[in-house]
């Protein structure tokens, strides 16, 4: 099982903090601070908890119209 740490940055609050996400076996594991980049010397609680919001089971992987929430519709009605 290889394991990769790709630097990137946290998408989940305004900071934008820099990150190492851990893939391991093609998974998303971890998330930790990467320290070389300038506001990647911590991260918040929304940051560590990205493995478990990617992996959600209810996590929504379609579109939905707002107000009725389980009806899945098109990519076109989106827009």
């Amino acid at each position: 099982m290889a394991t990769r740490h790709i630097h990137g940055y946290c998408g989940l609050c305004i900071a934008r903090c820099g990150t190492v996400a851990t893939v391991a076996g093609g998974r998303f594991t971890r998330l930790d601070p990467d320290p070389s980049h300038p506001t990647g010397q911590a991260l918040c609680g929304k940051g560590r908890a990205a493995p478990e919001l990617v992996y959600h089971p209810e996590r929504r992987t379609y579109p939905h119209a707002f107000g009725t929430p389980n009806a899945r519709i098109t990519l076109d009605l989106c827009g």
